[in-house]
């Protein structure tokens, strides 16, 4: 089973929104996340998702064998350790030079545009393209949404369309 950490002060938030990917694709008990900000698990991830300043990122980068290491690279705090990170980097935010973005982002719909082609966990790959998702982001936040996609996508999840009213 593969597993995802989250670490980040929005590591919860992220987390969250994660789930509500995973159920909605159908997969959820096919993976395991985990909130490792609020967890003392120290088994491997194969996907490491960095969600806002962490209190044990340095730790955790350096001493897991991630497959894959994503992050924003606005977070400098965490910008700074992804050179210990033993994982492929895949980054998303709000610029043109990231890897999964965000077009527009309204009260309940983001757009999400990947920017370039995605290596997945399975060997294959995401191509470039341009979807949305209805989300709330309002409440759970455009930048948590957008590292919950990037993770599910590089996990090879078919990123659905969530059909939620919020």
């Amino acid at each position: 089973m593969p597993v995802i950490g989250i670490i980040g002060g929005q590591s919860h938030e992220t987390a969250s929104c994660l789930l509500e990917i995973l159920e909605s694709a159908g997969v959820a008990r096919e993976f395991s996340v985990i909130d490792l900000e609020q967890s003392a698990q120290t088994i491997p991830v194969d996907i490491l998702t960095a969600a806002g300043e962490s209190q044990i990122a340095g730790r955790v980068i350096d001493l897991r064998e991630n497959h894959f290491f994503i992050m924003n690279p606005d977070q400098k705090d965490i910008l700074t350790l992804a050179a210990n990170s033993r994982g492929l980097l895949i980054t998303y935010g709000f610029n043109n030079k990231v890897c999964v973005t965000a077009s527009s982002v309204m009260e309940n719909e983001i757009q999400i545009c990947v920017q370039r082609d995605l290596p997945t966990l399975s060997g294959g790959s995401v191509e470039q393209q341009e979807f949305g998702v209805s989300a709330d982001t309002e409440r759970r936040g455009a930048e948590n949404w957008l590292a919950a996609i990037t993770a599910a996508l590089v996990a090879g999840i078919q990123v659905m369309v969530l059909n939620k009213v919020y």
